[in-house]
């Protein structure tokens, strides 16, 4: 089965393009959203193609880091700020890293999407792995039965911020210099590190398969909060979220949330991705996440590593 599975590198990614137009897709997928990554964190990126009969049916995005002797194969490396990786399969396919011929000094590792259907992607053994969730807002629902399935709190936490006359503005309103001040200063107030404005500038410029939209919480001509969504023409996913600290209790977040929501369903999406759950380390947002959404998925974190790569690791450490 390992000769399915083959590198496809940048002069064939319109081979990719194509399946991505013709299957459900994640905006994490494309070409443009893992070449800016991969410029960004100096990355060389491939896709893993598996075709059958030779036919091009999956394929994983693929971020390749070299650390001296060994090598890391990751797909959606969350330390690099991308949500998502893994398999999209045009049809059901079960994966297995025997597929792969992975080299001895090669540690594939995996944050998939979301276990949904669509995607047609399950992983051998994925008991044995790590999980993560997420909740989804299924964009089919029409605008009414959205608003009706949120939690009387947060209904009022809208209604609250529209009677303050919380403004919600586009990255076109505030300006590119404006968001990136505000990204920054939301950033060093919780210990995160900043992606360059050079790569926010090239996403919003370059992009064909996917959009990326800033929405802003203003009141009183300040910013008190900011999303950045990127969608493709089936996904949207709520990327990067921030707020002032000592922003005013004016349901302002929740009003930013709402409107995220409906530029995600404008946009023809058919579902909503909040981006990760984790009710231990960050409860609170877990919490304001899962109040706009019950429907949880599993997301898995999938680490192959043989025995030679752990031991060459442990070598390159010592010396």
């Amino acid at each position: 089965m390992s000769n399915k599975i083959r590198i496809v590198s940048e002069d064939e990614f319109e081979k990719v393009d194509d399946f991505l137009s013709k299957n459900f897709s994640s905006p994490t997928h494309w070409k443009e959203w893992n070449l800016a990554i991969s410029k960004q964190f100096d990355t060389e990126f491939f896709y893993y193609a598996y075709f059958d009969n030779g036919n091009l049916t999956g394929i994983c995005p693929v971020h390749k880091i070299k650390n001296k002797y060994n090598f890391r194969l990751v797909s959606g490396p969350k330390e690099y700020f991308i949500p998502y990786g893994g398999w999209i399969f045009s049809k059901t396919t079960n994966f297995d890293s025997k597929m792969l011929n992975l080299k001895i000094n090669e540690n594939l590792e995996i944050y998939s999407l979301p276990l949904l259907n669509e995607f047609n992607a399950s992983y051998k053994g994925y008991k044995t792995f790590k999980f993560y969730k997420t909740s989804l807002i299924n964009l089919g629902s029409d605008e009414d039965e959205i608003w009706n399935s949120f939690p009387s709190k947060r209904r009022n936490k809208i209604r609250k911020a529209l009677k303050y006359n919380t403004e919600i503005l586009s990255i076109d309103d505030i300006g590119i210099d404006s968001f990136y001040e505000f990204y920054v200063l939301t950033n060093k107030q919780y210990g995160l590190l900043n992606l360059s404005k050079d790569f926010f500038l090239e996403l919003l410029g370059n992009a064909r398969n996917i959009h990326i939209d800033i929405l802003f919480a203003v009141y009183n001509s300040e910013i008190l909060g900011s999303v950045v969504l990127v969608s493709d023409k089936n996904y949207s996913i709520y990327w990067l979220g921030a707020r002032l600290e000592e922003a005013p209790n004016i349901g302002y977040f929740d009003l930013l949330q709402w409107e995220t929501i409906k530029k995600a369903k404008a946009r023809g999406c058919k579902f909503y991705d909040l981006c990760y759950l984790e009710k231990d380390r960050l409860p609170k947002i877990y919490k304001f996440k899962s109040d706009y959404s019950k429907n949880q998925f599993d997301i898995l974190n999938v680490n192959y590593k043989s025995i030679a790569y752990r031991l060459i690791n442990k070598i390159q450490k010592i010396f």
